[in-house]
């Protein structure tokens, strides 16, 4: 029987790319399509690499007052943890960057 395909994006850091890989290539689940194949609006992409600038931004503010995390394993989250979490993040972005502003005129 054969079931219809269903489109999945995948976003992960660059280190664990051989190991993803490896393991859907193992599992034989999904048919593989590297990103500079897909064609994406360009306007999608730009607001993608403007967020990623601002979330860099932000970060690089708050590494400097957060606690050091030691060497345990990174944590899990399901879709529905993810989707609040970005919600949230979204709007303390917007906190940090005016708090950041307020400290760059004082």
């Amino acid at each position: 029987m054969i079931v219809p395909m269903k489109r999945m994006q995948l976003a992960a850091l660059k280190r664990d790319e051989d190991a993803i890989m490896k393991v859907l290539q193992k599992i034989e689940a999904v048919h593989i399509i590297p990103a500079e194949d897909v064609a994406q609006p360009k306007q999608d992409v730009a607001l993608f690499d403007e967020k990623i600038k601002r979330i860099s931004g932000a970060h690089s503010i708050i590494k400097l007052y957060g606690k050091k995390r030691g060497m345990s394993a990174p944590p899990e989250y399901t879709e529905d943890e993810l989707d609040t979490a970005l919600k949230e993040s979204e709007e303390l972005l917007v906190e940090i960057e005016e708090l950041n502003r307020e400290l760059s005129t004082i």
